[in-house]
């Protein structure tokens, strides 16, 4: 992406590429880099809320939807500044709109909640590893990139795979931390709930694209 930020021709390709470098260095970086930072001290203060079954599937919840809300509001900023790249808004963009609550309420953070359910469930009663419930809801994020936009996002896997893992990392380890002695998930529960995910997600897409079904953006 760097490279196609710095020598890409055309300004569109350009613009989005920095809009997109940008919410890797604001969400990933910073964001999920002081995450993981402070992990250890946010567990030990939320340790209290995770001593129940329904409190870790609280907080688990809570917490994923709250970080992917924080997330497309940096994507969505990141949209709003195509000006900066030399274009207008609507030419070059990450999100669906720049339209906050359209985009959570109508477009993204909508599709990932029935997903994000499913894996608290799962991980309030059984010890899950933090990393690979990251990888694997990055792994969910990159199939519903691909099915919306095509087979084009494959290329930027390794982009998606952090975007998606930094919604969920710090719940799983929250809720991991307070169930030591908990059964570990077997190694198929991830895959599993990964296709879970995208099977859950279904309904939801499809009231979504009748009820909303709005193109704001011209294709790039």
């Amino acid at each position: 992406m760097g490279m196609l930020f710095a020598f890409g021709g055309d300004r569109r390709l350009r613009a989005v590429m920095g809009m997109a470098l940008g919410l890797l260095w604001l969400w990933v970086i910073c964001v999920g880099g002081a995450l993981y930072a402070f992990r250890a001290t946010i567990s030990r203060r939320l340790s209290p809320m995770a001593s129940s079954v329904r409190g870790r599937f609280t907080l688990f919840a809570s917490g994923a939807i709250g970080l992917a809300c924080i997330e497309e509001a940096i994507a969505c900023t990141m949209t709003a500044s195509a000006p900066l790249y030399g274009v207008p808004v609507g030419r070059a963009y990450i999100t669906a709109t720049t339209n906050y609550l359209d985009l959570v309420a109508l477009h993204s953070v909508i599709a990932f909640v029935p997903a994000i359910l499913l894996w608290a469930t799962a991980t309030s009663r059984r010890r899950f590893e933090p990393a690979w419930v990251a990888i694997f809801f990055g792994l969910y994020g990159l199939g519903g990139e691909t099915i919306a936009f095509g087979p084009q996002s494959l290329t930027n896997a390794g982009f998606w795979l952090l975007v998606y893992g930094t919604m969920v990392y710090l719940p799983a380890f929250v809720v991991a931390e307070a169930q030591p002695d908990a059964p570990r998930a077997r190694w198929w529960s991830y895959p599993v709930l990964t296709v879970g995910g995208w099977v859950a997600v279904a309904p939801v897409a499809l009231v979504l694209t009748r009820v909303h079904a709005v193109q704001h953006f011209p294709p790039l």
